[in-house]
């Protein structure tokens, strides 16, 4: 079976979009991640000029890569991970390891801020006495791809308050995907969706296609039914189709799946559905890119009418009736409790949320009433008019008076202790099993967060990094001069901050000599965000 990556050719964008850009440094080479604001640097002996070559020509899944003409290459991290050309691990090297490797095709993982490769071909030796040295022996073909752990938007959409706006906005979302087998279930290799603005025109860039044409889920056109199918489409890299008929998947293979039934409610089958895709390819991914055993496939294992290894290289539109063919109740103790669950109204201005819940693979509902767990957006509390509404000043309640709390408790929700939260609505039982509830109608949530579209924005508007730190060190008097050894220090050691140096002495009236030792540092390098939890 075959481990090389499957991109999702739909999706392929720009460098520009893509954010992967390599920039010739003085000591070597820097990686720039324009989506995520990241840089990284490697040096290289000598110093190169990069070349871009194509993606596919490394085994790893990168956005961008180039060839080096270097035979040496210096990174930072001293825990290295090596694969072959089948990208499965062939060894592990911790700090204070030094290796040879025969000729072959090596990838290195050398990652740090940004997820990136070098590939080999030919002889290598690596040491990680002091972070990692990789040699590459005479002739030996070096190449360095790198990718965005995108967890941001990379570029943004325009559509109109329409129903036909919102699907193709939707449809958009799995070019984010970058790619299309069950590694798709790593969060890692799949990317944020692009952001939604609903304005007057359509402006939809180039590239943002869906990556699996062949499968579409088909919905009425309305918020209520284009809403909680956002994520499942953006998952499957599906197409999503306005259809006056019952909602379901269907393939262009013949397969049809209905996502409403007598026994169902719209959005829970949805909900199952998307959990079911994601859980069984979660257990088929180890047959991909990384080797790491699950619990949960040895656990459901007996129960799947399927061959991992055979299933894994087929195309989506005959993976997808393989695991919808399953009983949910086979699977259902195994999944894990879902991160998110968010409640939007239906409105079109609500579609600018989307693509930030569809990123956490959010449940999303938009129903009313129980049956399908959701929340009435227009069932609020109202709230009791003010004291100063309520009465006059002579007939005002005196403190002690039953009466006199009770013109400071509202009608709205009870959340104990005698307290009342106004104009809210109560979703502390709204019948999702997710770790956190968001809330995006009118009125204040009890028992979840108030969703805003400029919230998550926030998360994206980090400013740089504060300009560097000046560490002074004066020398005032001759018993002194053991902290000149400060320059040593900072000079030969490995550290994580970049330093240099600098020396100046000055006469002053009361001392021979003033010496001032400068360090100039920068904090320690960003460590990568926490993955979410697929499963």
């Amino acid at each position: 079976m075959s481990k090389t990556p499957t991109p999702a050719d739909g999706a392929s964008l720009d460098d520009d979009v893509r954010g992967i850009q390599f920039e010739t440094a003085d000591t070597g080479i820097t990686v720039v991640d324009g989506i995520e604001r990241k840089r990284d640097h490697l040096g290289t002996d000598p110093v190169v000029e990069p070349t871009p070559v194509p993606t596919d020509r490394l085994v790893a899944p990168v956005d961008s890569a180039v060839r080096l003409s270097a035979d040496r290459v210096e990174a930072d991290p001293n825990i290295v991970m090596l694969r072959d050309d089948s990208f499965d691990m062939i060894d592990h090297l911790t700090e204070g390891t030094e290796r040879e490797y025969p000729p072959g095709r090596y990838v290195v993982d050398v990652s740090g801020p940004i997820k990136q490769y070098l590939q080999v071909d030919g002889r290598l030796s690596i040491s990680t006495d002091e972070g990692t040295v990789i040699e590459v022996g005479d002739g030996a073909e070096a190449l360095l791809g790198a990718r965005s752990k995108h967890n941001r938007p990379a570029t943004e959409i325009t559509v109109p308050p329409t129903t036909d706006g919102l699907v193709r906005a939707v449809s958009t979302f799995g070019a984010a995907l970058k790619m299309t087998t069950p590694d798709r279930s790593w969060p890692g290799h799949r990317g944020h969706p692009p952001a939604v603005t609903v304005g007057d025109e359509l402006d939809v860039p180039q590239g943002l296609a869906p990556p699996c044409p062949e499968v579409q889920v088909l919905v009425p056109p309305e918020e209520r039914y284009i809403y909680p199918v956002a994520p499942l489409v953006y998952y499957l890299g599906a197409e999503l189709v306005p259809h006056r008929g019952p909602p379901q998947i269907r393939t262009d293979a013949g397969f049809e799946y209905d996502l409403q039934r007598s026994d169902e409610e719209f959005e829970t089958r949805v909900e199952r559905t998307l959990k079911q895709v994601l859980f069984l390819e979660c257990c088929l991914r180890s047959e991909g890119l990384i080797e790491l055993p699950l619990h949960e496939r040895s656990a459901v294992a007996e129960d799947l009418p399927m061959n991992s290894a055979e299933l894994f290289d087929q195309p989506a539109q005959v993976r997808l009736p393989a695991y919808l063919s399953v009983e949910y109740e086979t699977i259902a103790p195994h999944i894990p409790d879902w991160e998110l669950a968010a409640h939007l109204a239906p409105r079109p201005e609500q579609a600018e949320l989307l693509p930030h819940l569809v990123n956490d693979l959010a449940v999303v509902r938009t129903t009313t009433g129980d049956e399908g767990g959701g929340v009435d957006p227009t069932e609020l509390s109202t709230p009791e008019p003010t004291v100063d509404e309520a009465v006059t000043d002579d007939a005002a309640p005196e403190e002690g008076d039953a009466s006199f709390e009770d013109f400071f408790r509202s009608s709205g929700t009870d959340i104990g202790d005698g307290w009342t939260v106004e104009n809210s609505v109560d979703l502390r039982d709204d019948g999702s099993d997710a770790l956190e509830t968001v809330w995006s109608g009118e009125g204040v949530p009890v028992g979840a967060s108030k969703a805003t579209k400029q919230a998550y924005e926030n998360r994206y508007s980090r400013q740089p990094d504060p300009p560097p730190i000046d560490v002074g060190v004066v020398c005032n008097d001759d018993s002194m001069s053991e902290e000149l050894d400060v320059t040593e220090l900072y000079d030969g050691e490995k550290l994580p901050m970049n330093v240099s140096t600098s020396c100046t002495t000055s006469a002053t009236p009361s001392r021979t000599a003033c010496t001032v030792r400068t360090a100039r540092c920068r904090s320690p390098r960003p460590t990568a965000p926490r993955s979410r939890r697929s499963c």
